[in-house]
């Protein structure tokens, strides 16, 4: 069961997402007298807030927000931040500011007033939605890739020439002997026979034959 005071600072920090980032609120996970904050930004991206809880004493915060900020590197968000309560984050020293920047962890400040703080913003992280995006668009290239590399490559410089149809053969010319043609019709060229003006000539015998 949270305590009242945890459940208080846990509102002023929904009331900040909500105001300052502009974001929403879809749950608050509470373990250990702690909370995780699971925040949607604007742009769809997932915020993860740790809030340390006001119990802890100020001897352990060093040691809390280190263990804190190492365990943010195995959370699936854009985004972490750590949310110290009360002024207890003036007693954290600088080494472990030094790893909560490593660790690329923002940190907010929540006042007893209500006000927060942010202290040190974080940068945006590799999200879940990022790397399936690549994964489908390098999926999509290798398929293309695939498909060039399957498709019939034509060799360089060659033409494809277009069918001609066959065309008929003419009849051959007989080169002339200075012979007239006989009077057979058997001897008589095919071009001749197939003429009957050039059978009628073909057919005349010389003059004087008997």
């Amino acid at each position: 069961m949270a305590r009242r005071d945890d459940l208080m600072y846990i509102d002023y920090v929904k009331s900040y997402v909500e105001r300052s980032i502009g974001g929403r609120v879809e749950n608050v996970l509470f373990h250990d007298g702690k909370a995780d904050i699971i925040a949607v930004s604007p742009t769809g991206e997932k915020i993860v807030i740790k809030y340390i809880g006001a119990r802890i004493p100020l001897s352990a915060i060093d040691a809390e927000i280190t263990h804190e900020a190492h365990e943010s590197e195995s959370l699936d968000a854009s985004y972490v931040y750590l949310a110290v309560p009360g002024r207890k984050l003036v007693h954290a020293n600088r080494r472990t500011i030094q790893i909560v920047s490593e660790k690329n962890v923002g940190v907010l400040e929540v006042r007893d007033n209500g006000e927060v703080i942010e202290i040190r913003v974080p940068r945006q992280r590799r999200s879940t939605r990022v790397q399936t995006d690549k994964i489908i668009r390098a999926t999509q290239g290798l398929k293309i890739q695939s498909a060039l590399q399957e498709a019939p490559v034509p060799l360089e410089g060659s033409v494809k020439l277009k069918p001609v149809p066959a065309q008929p053969l003419r009849p051959e010319i007989q080169p002339a002997t200075g012979t007239q043609p006989s009077g057979s019709s058997g001897d008589l060229p095919d071009f001749i026979k197939d003429n009957p003006w050039l059978q009628v000539l073909g057919s005349k015998k010389p003059v004087g034959g008997g």
